[in-house]
């Protein structure tokens, strides 16, 4: 009984060997969808990761508020160093405003932790993210500042916006604290 199971199965794999080199090859007038009812088509693996791809961006710009026409996403197929196929993942932004670029880490942060909860193997395809700026009406972006600034420290304008917040949270403190001294206590 052992003897023809074993048969039986060099059989089977021979056969399914014949049947995915004819299919696999340029010999077959058929797609190899079609040659072989049985047997499932094989699944592209980049096609269901470029999906989720685009499932994570679409969720991720949904749950932070950031309208979806803002960023489109792109997954472009790769070869890493080491031969391995992969993908890597570039995000364009369409539109430009201003609070975007000082978020680009945190999101991108949120982007590669959502792909982690989807496929804790992705550090073996993903190959890395890259961002391009490509907004349709660019005359809203700030010009290079001179040279110097960037050696210097941050601009006086930011600083004196940061001790208006620092002051207005102080008074916003001393107000709450107030209220709370001179509201009576009860006893029950």
């Amino acid at each position: 009984m052992n003897f023809l199971s074993q048969l039986f199965r060099k059989q089977g794999a021979v056969l399914e060997q014949e049947d995915a080199s004819v299919l696999d090859s340029g010999n077959s007038q058929f797609a190899a969808s079609q040659g072989h009812p049985s047997k499932p088509p094989r699944a592209n693996p980049h096609a269901t990761r470029k999906e989720m791809l685009r499932m994570v961006l679409r969720d991720v710009l949904k749950r932070h508020g950031i309208p979806a026409e803002w960023i489109v996403g792109e997954a472009l197929a790769a070869m890493s160093r080491r031969g391995t196929p992969g993908l890597y993942w570039r995000l364009t932004i369409r539109h430009w405003d201003a609070r975007l670029p000082n978020h680009c880490v945190a999101l991108q942060d949120a982007l590669l932790g959502e792909v982690q909860l989807f496929d804790p193997a992705a550090e073996r395809w993903l190959l890395g993210l890259m961002w391009q700026f490509a907004p349709e009406d660019d005359t809203a972006c700030p010009q290079l500042p001179a040279a110097g600034t960037w050696a210097g420290p941050p601009s006086e304008e930011l600083n004196s916006d940061l001790m208006k917040l620092m002051s207005t949270l102080d008074a916003d403190q001393r107000t709450a604290q107030s209220e709370a001294t001179t509201q009576p206590n009860t006893l029950q």
